[in-house]
């Protein structure tokens, strides 16, 4: 249920909003980011096939669309980003990128196969916090006898709202990848950590990762 949980929370991150020149309200944009989110996880495509490759490009672009990536590396190497040279930024950043859409890909591959087995997702929006670019929308997500609460954390760029961090139950992605970030380059060093990343995704990509509830762990 938790996986689960998981692939909805990402899969909300999943739509633009319309151009404006000052922040508008967050909330609004997000409720509407969980029915096209509903309607994109309510997609069955045959494994290896054409459509889910159409399918797949169609997730990845959005994803690339609502995403903060440079904020979300920065803040997920933490004091590290500023002792970090240019070019292991930009290897950084791509692993990143890649070990994330992986781990996504993989776990929508575990949605049930019916529709007939997917738990009741009811979203009720609590709260909305947003001090000039930056925004934190909190909601409560009921599936089945689960309850979780989220919290997207946003930043406006340009035109639109980008997600750049999620925390489930108080426990946010960016920290949880920060602090193994931190411990791995500790004890072993900026490359062995970029190394762990590459494994770590060609791990997911043939299926033999343990994809938890929390962010992807480098074991």
């Amino acid at each position: 249920m938790k996986v689960y949980l998981l692939q909805n929370l990402l899969t909300l991150c999943m739509a633009s909003p319309a151009a404006a020149a000052t922040p508008t309200p967050s909330t609004p944009w997000l409720e509407g980011l969980v029915e096209q989110a509903r309607t994109l996880a309510a997609e069955r495509v045959k494994p290896d096939s054409p459509e889910e490759q159409k399918w797949k490009a169609r997730i990845k672009s959005t994803v690339d669309d609502i995403l903060d990536w440079d904020e979300l590396t920065r803040q997920s190497l933490g004091s590290e980003w500023t002792k970090t040279g240019e070019t292991d930024r930009a290897e950084f950043q791509k692993l990143l990128r890649e070990m994330i859409e992986a781990s996504y890909m993989s776990k929508l591959r575990l949605r049930p196969k019916s529709a007939a087995e997917d738990p009741k997702v009811e979203v009720k929006w609590l709260a909305e916090d947003t001090k000039g670019d930056r925004s934190k929308a909190t909601a409560e997500v009921k599936a089945g006898k689960t309850k979780t609460t989220l919290e997207f954390h946003m930043k406006w760029l340009g035109d639109k709202w980008r997600v750049y961090d999620v925390a489930i139950d108080e426990v946010g992605t960016v920290r949880t990848y920060r602090s193994q970030f931190r411990k791995i380059i500790a004890e072993q060093g900026f490359p062995k950590l970029l190394d762990r990343m590459r494994q770590k995704t060609e791990e997911i990509r043939k299926g033999l990762a343990d994809l938890s509830a929390k962010p992807d762990e480098l074991k």
